[in-house]
């Protein structure tokens, strides 16, 4: 993932077609974000409840 000032490495493992683990290899650079941040909990959920609405992945842990 790339933007004009940053750039993320991203690994990502799918299991039958289903998300089981993102995670950050690389990162260069500030990472933009739409909201304030409050905690890296609070974006983790946010993006797994996002990931959740568009791709119908039900995460049990993610409600």
């Amino acid at each position: 993932m790339s933007s004009r000032d940053s750039d993320l490495s991203i690994l990502s493992t799918f299991i039958n077609g289903k998300l089981q683990m993102i995670y950050i290899t690389d990162k260069q650079g500030p990472i933009h974000t739409n909201q304030a941040a409050i905690t890296d909990g609070a974006m983790a959920h946010d993006f797994l409840t996002n990931y959740q609405a568009q791709t119908q992945d039900v995460f049990l842990w993610a409600t």
